[in-house]
């Protein structure tokens, strides 16, 4: 019967954890057991992949929404006030296919996002045309692969400088050039050095070392986080580059404000002043039944 009950109501969700750091911050690694403030979510709904972005002395959190009865993923913002308060929540940005991971910048004044967009084949950059809760489709990146997780080393001046993805299929890691003159990405040479896992959240630069994060996928889909040291980045044209593991984060080395458990940590974002990532949790959702026979009849 346990199992039964289970099987009718049991579910994957993924919720948001949140805290207050400098970016220069040391990562938090030998037990230090980080304390996030948690934005779980609901029964209809859940978000992971969040982006933080500060703008005007404004926090936001930007996130997939996964909409359970519509079953694709669009994207969304929290902004929290200095307390921490979440003030606001908006879905920004839906498409006809799935949108998730918004890896949202600024350059020149100008505030960007590429959201992976794997199931349109393109990395896709958008612009906001009234931020936050407005964007328009800026152009085409890239095209005809189904790239996973996009995400930006960034120049010492904040300028995106390499933007790294994965080939859904192949796994293979693809690395760009970023023209920030033209707003355009040209393919680097292969650099199978590197460590092929999808990246978990956009690069960090910390104590002049630059370090990639990455999803651990070699058991399951994001079980945890893996940093990166990237040496040689003057090689990375050439595809010569090469990197060393430093150490992993799973969700026995963070806390939560509220006791919940969870067991697979996947994304992971620092800003100036916040640091963010997401966990994965099973729960009972009582509208999964519904759901279900609502699927079996659309299919009658």
């Amino acid at each position: 019967m346990l199992g039964l009950l289970k099987k009718l109501f049991l579910e994957e969700s993924y919720a948001v954890g949140w805290r207050k750091v400098d970016y220069e911050s040391p990562l938090p690694v030998c037990g230090a057991q980080p304390c996030y403030n948690l934005i779980r979510s609901g029964q209809t709904q859940w978000w992971a992949d969040p982006f933080p972005f500060e703008h005007n002395d404004r926090f936001f959190i930007f996130v997939e929404l996964y909409k359970r009865f519509r079953g694709l993923g669009s994207i969304a913002c929290f902004e929290l006030d200095k307390n921490g308060i979440v003030v606001g929540f908006n879905e920004v940005l839906a498409e006809p296919f799935h949108l998730s991971y918004p890896n949202v910048f600024m350059v020149n004044g100008t505030i960007y996002m590429i959201p992976e967009s794997e199931k349109a084949n393109q990395i896709r950059l958008y612009r906001a045309k009234q931020f936050p809760y407005d964007w328009e489709l800026d152009h085409v990146l890239a095209s005809g692969r189904r790239f996973v997780d996009s995400s930006i080393l960034f120049d010492d001046e904040g300028a995106p400088n390499y933007l790294f993805s994965q080939d859904f299929e192949t796994k293979e890691l693809l690395v760009y050039k970023f023209d920030v003159s033209s707003m355009e990405i040209r393919p680097c040479e292969s650099n199978s050095k590197l460590n092929q896992e999808r990246c978990g959240g956009n690069c960090l630069s910390l104590n002049g070392k630059s370090i990639r994060v990455l999803q651990d996928c070699s058991r399951m889909y994001g079980e945890k986080i893996l940093f990166s040291r990237l040496d040689d980045i003057n090689k990375i044209d050439a595809g010569l580059a090469q990197e060393q593991p430093i150490f992993e984060l799973t969700c026995t080395d963070v806390l939560f404000d509220k006791k919940y458990s969870f067991e697979r940590l996947h994304t992971f974002n620092r800003s100036l002043h916040y640091e963010v990532i997401d966990v994965l949790e099973h729960r009972v959702v009582l509208t999964k039944p519904i759901r279900k026979i609502q699927e079996i009849v659309l299919t009658l």
